[in-house]
């Protein structure tokens, strides 16, 4: 689909990470309320068929790995669109002023999807790689989660741990939720629905059982002999797994690793116990890193289903 925008100026900057930037819209027109777009870093190819080809396959494996793992009621309703250059030159300028250091240029080819973030939503987020990053994470005796790790050398004296929201207990997962919400008025309900969440959600036992296969998959693969496979030669052996369904241990490995690295937006509900959880951000990882993913998880590795509270 190929869009035309004019009014340039009703697009912001919003967020960027390490492959995208996002902008959201901040006009009166209908059709664009409460949407965002989400560029990738075409910097990172060398010219716009590769990107093209990129922004085709993150689709793919974004609805492949949700409906696999989790299910197509947690997918973030997208489209694909080409944006002009004119656009393009202005996201791209507008990004600059806000990250002096950026000379990234943008995409022509984008990500359409509801601002999750939005004004008249009340969302809360989580990156599971809060939990998986540091070392033997839910191990109290041995260090803090990733998250409260951060915390400390940042001077933030805040009490809120995201490892309590995984801890199945009740009391542990309340306590989170409030020192999370401390400075906002909200209602005891909206809590209510939050701790019904994460007790009780597809998602939040998925990632549970996501984090310790990915654990076991990491000894397995290097005790193996796995091959060494250019990045190009991952995609199109990726590509014929998922068309195949098959299972192999090298893409599982990167499959799992990859989807800690997403977000949760979970949007509680004010008249029921249950809310939803949408998620987004499954970005493929750079198999040419598959030695230090392997090492970064088997250096961490942990059994989830533990109950852990730093």
């Amino acid at each position: 689909m190929i869009l035309t925008l004019y009014a340039f100026s009703e697009w912001k900057y919003m967020t960027h990470g390490g492959r995208h930037v996002v902008f959201y819209y901040t006009g009166e027109r209908t059709y664009f309320k409460s949407s965002v777009l989400r560029f990738r870093y075409q910097d990172e190819f060398s010219n716009t068929d590769e990107h093209i080809e990129a922004v085709q396959l993150e689709s793919e494996l974004y609805d492949h790995v949700v409906d696999k793992y989790f299910g197509s009621s947690y997918k973030v309703d997208y489209f694909i669109v080409e944006l002009s250059h004119e656009f393009i030159c202005y996201c791209t300028s507008e990004f600059h002023k806000i990250n002096h250091l950026a000379r990234t240029k943008l995409s022509r080819h984008a990500w359409m999807c509801d601002n999750l973030k939005a004004a008249d939503y009340i969302s809360y987020e989580i990156k599971p790689k809060w939990l998986g990053c540091g070392s033997n994470v839910f191990n109290h005796n041995k260090s803090k989660c990733p998250y409260c790790s951060h915390r400390k050398r940042a001077s933030d004296n805040s009490d809120y741990c995201p490892s309590y929201l995984f801890s199945g207990d009740a009391l542990y997962i309340e306590k989170a939720l409030k020192n999370y919400f401390k400075d906002l008025d909200i209602q005891p309900n909206v809590v209510n629905s939050l701790i019904q969440i994460f007790l009780h959600d597809k998602a939040i036992h998925t990632l549970k059982r996501i984090f310790l296969k990915n654990c076991k998959l990491a000894h397995r693969i290097c005790k193996s002999q796995h091959s060494r496979l250019t990045c190009n030669e991952f995609f199109e052996q990726y590509r014929a797994h998922i068309s195949l369904k098959s299972t192999n241990d090298l893409f599982d490995f990167i499959t799992t690793f990859s989807i800690k690295d997403c977000s949760l937006f979970i949007f509680p509900n004010h008249d029921i116990s249950e809310g939803k959880i949408k998620i987004i951000d499954i970005d493929l990882k750079n198999i040419e890193n598959l030695e230090k993913y392997l090492m970064c998880t088997i250096k961490c590795c942990c059994d989830p289903l533990h109950q852990y509270v730093c």
